[in-house]
């Protein structure tokens, strides 16, 4: 797998866990699966690929999420401050590992399929 064709396949994983970022579980499998298939190669690179769609995938969903909160206004009170931080930072984490989790696991399967075609 090139270098230039797994950068690819990341990013486009990425954007697609991101369009499907309402489907909970499902969005981060497809956007796995896409890098998978743009990567090609043996299981191990779609996994790879899908990977790294899935930490670009946490961050744009991570950022998505911090500035809706930012806009709804909840960091705006002090006194819930701390609260509110920490269970964002509990969210956050959450996300970014079912992310990198199902990404992996859709890129090696997508990888897996197109290695068999």
């Amino acid at each position: 797998m090139s270098r230039q064709n797994f950068w690819l396949a990341a990013v486009v994983g990425a954007i697609v866990m991101f369009i499907f970022f309402f489907l909970p579980f499902i969005g981060p499998l497809i956007g796995g699966f896409v890098a998978g298939l743009i990567a090609r190669g043996t299981p191990k690179n779609g996994a790879k690929a899908g990977l790294a769609a899935g930490v670009i995938g946490a961050v744009l969903t991570a950022l998505l999420f911090v500035l809706g909160a930012n806009m709804i206004g909840i960091f705006q009170y002090a006194r819930a401050g701390v609260l509110s931080t920490f269970g964002t930072e509990i969210v956050i984490l959450f996300v970014a590992l079912y992310h990198v989790l199902f990404g992996l696991v859709g890129g090696a399967v997508g990888a897996a399929l197109a290695k068999g075609t």
